[in-house]
């Protein structure tokens, strides 16, 4: 039996890997791996482990590891070493797409004329999943609706996830459980069909399958699983799951605790349970604990937001770091990652010491975030710089430094960042609507034709909650400033408000607006609220006192404004300070 793997060295977990392996190679099986960066490093290189286990069985000349990596190999590396081989896989080219999609549409059944298959072909860019995509719509719906929105077609490479979730928004129920499913890393027949009712989602699971939501594992494909990519855009997005499946789940998790053995017990039932039980604080024996459940329930937490999970995420970090001679230096320095962005978060001091161990320029780019969540705007910025002197096409760098740019009115630095980044991951709906902020300043006559409206939509396309808050506000803002109708402006934010009303930036968005158009009433109401709910330690603390100045001084009370500006506003300089109230002055009323 394997116990004892949080403290358990590397090189005795190497020699445990080698045992299990070498029962797999004299079997004459092999092992197919999907490596998201744990194997391949960003770097191309290979991590030092794997090379060990491969060096210790590269005797036996059997094929042993089959690996679908996210990044690419070192080609020069598998000259050296030809134990290993490089092959990269290139996307479709255009006969290739043509052939695939007349091949596919016959074995489907379908008669699809030249004409179509041209028309469908045009829209393909060389994913071959986007090819049985439209098949499968075709074959599900009809050839006249599926041309009608072959925009999602051609959507689907650039976010396939958001495209096929999309498909599902007419049947909420259907939509529940793929949510409820995204919960598991895998999920066994036996061990779902424990928990939901296998008559009714039996052939909910199959349909999934035949459409590539999810896919099948096992050497008798006895666990299913939802795609990754579409499951990490439901965890992006925090598609939460009803509360009907909340407690199925909480009683299967208090059912495991109070009765938890390990024999004979389903896999993807113990890696689901384990991992929740982490989650909720419950005392877990350490000898069935790996390293992996605990960054996984990290991240969860991260993810999820608020103090509770950001204390909890930092300790659990700590107890798992309190084993750091036991692990993999990757594996320590993604731990750290997450403790000094949680950290970061609760606006703890303690950041400090913990950025010490990260190397760069990991090290700058989590100061840059401190800064950012702290106010100190300045420092921050040089930070994501320190961040792009050494990794020139660091996107997340760019991203931090296009929000900062804006938030000190810094539109024309901001615009080409914002740009690049938009045009990278055009459904990411904070890159669209940064960009969008960066184009309302601009004359009307330097926008693109039509290009905030493309922003528009897609955003509005985008069920996910922070999409449609994101929306509400953007399309607020693009009504005023180009089509003229103020009043419709402020209906449709003032809704926002209500229809998300523990979401700020529709408030400072009303803010925003009715400052541009004198409607001191609009604003005396959006004080009224952030006054009940913003906080020195929010991001958006310094927006609501610019607000707030503002406002006292429209109505009279200018050296009010002054002293709350020199008070609350201390991540500026007394020059920055000055500055703000010089332009204070503009809103004075005239006498």
């Amino acid at each position: 039996k394997i116990h004892d793997l949080m403290t358990t060295s590397i090189s005795d977990k190497v020699n445990i890997a080698v045992k299990l392996i070498e029962g797999i190679i004299e079997e004459k099986e092999r092992i197919l791996i999907e490596d998201k960066g744990a194997i391949v490093q960003p770097d191309s290189t290979i991590v030092s482990w794997f090379v060990r286990i491969t060096d210790h069985i590269k005797h036996y000349g059997h094929l042993t590891f089959c690996i679908a990596s996210k990044f690419r190999g070192n080609k020069t590396f598998s000259y050296r070493n030809p134990e290993y081989y490089f092959e990269e896989i290139p996307e479709l080219n255009t006969q290739e797409r043509r052939g695939l999609l007349k091949r596919y549409a016959t074995y489907k059944g379908l008669d699809l004329c030249p004409e179509d298959l041209r028309f469908f072909s045009d829209l393909l860019s060389g994913y071959p999943e986007q090819v049985l995509f439209a098949v499968d719509s075709i074959s599900d719906t009809n050839l006249y609706s599926v041309k009608k929105d072959s925009h999602l077609i051609r959507e689907y490479a650039d976010d396939k996830a958001k495209v096929i979730v999309e498909s599902f928004s007419h049947d909420q129920r259907k939509l529940d459980f793929l949510y409820f499913l995204s919960k598991f890393e895998f999920i066994s027949y036996e061990f779902l069909f424990s928990l939901v009712d296998e008559v009714e989602f039996y052939p909910i699971t199959q349909n999934f399958i035949n459409m590539s939501v999810c896919d099948q594992l096992g050497v008798n494909n006895d666990y299913i699983r939802v795609n990754q990519v579409i499951q990490d855009y439901i965890s992006r997005s925090k598609f939460g799951t009803t509360s009907e499946y909340d407690d199925v789940l909480s009683k299967h998790i208090k059912k495991f605790i109070e009765e938890y053995t390990d024999n004979n017990r389903d896999i993807s039932e113990y890696i689901f349970s384990i991992q929740e039980a982490i989650k909720t604080g419950k005392d877990i024996d350490s000898r069935v604990l790996v390293p992996s459940y605990f960054v996984k329930t990290i991240r969860s937490l991260y993810e999820k937001g608020g103090s509770a999970n950001y204390k909890e995420a930092v300790r659990l970090a700590d107890q798992i770091l309190s084993n750091a001679q036991y692990m993999h230096s990757n594996v320590i320095e993604h731990i750290l990652f997450m403790k000094c962005q949680s950290l970061a978060r609760l606006h703890d001091r303690e950041f400090f010491n913990a950025v010490r161990d990260v190397p760069e320029p990991e090290s700058s780019f989590l100061h840059g975030f401190y800064f950012r969540i702290t106010r100190q705007r300045s420092r921050a910025i040089e930070s994501y710089k320190r961040v792009l002197r050494q990794r020139p096409n660091d996107h997340r760098s760019k991203s931090e430094l296009v929000l900062l740019y804006l938030q000190n009115d810094e539109h024309e630095l901001a615009l080409g960042l914002a740009k690049e980044v938009y045009e990278r991951q055009k459904n990411n709906p904070i890159n669209a609507n940064n960009y969008l902020n960066c184009l309302f300043y601009k004359d009307d006559s330097h926008i693109e034709p039509g290009l905030v409206e493309d922003i528009l939509e897609r955003l509005k396309s985008n069920q996910a909650q922070r999409a449609q808050e994101i929306y509400c506000s953007a399309k607020a803002k693009a009504l005023a400033r180009f089509d003229n109708k103020v009043d419709e402006s402020f209906t449709l934010i003032e809704n926002g408000i209500m229809d998300f009303p523990d979401i700020k930036y529709p408030v400072l968005t009303l803010c925003d607006l009715a400052i541009q158009y004198k409607r001191i009433d609009k604003l005396e109401y959006a004080i009224g609220i952030l006054e009940k709910t913003d906080s020195p330690k929010s991001q958006t603390y310094g927006s609501f006192i610019r607000f707030k100045a503002i406002w006292l001084t429209l109505t009279s009370r200018f050296d009010e404004a002054v002293g709350i500006c020199k008070r609350e506003l201390t991540e500026l300089t007394s020059a920055e300070i000055d500055q703000f109230i010089d332009k204070l002055k503009q809103y004075l009323p005239k006498s």
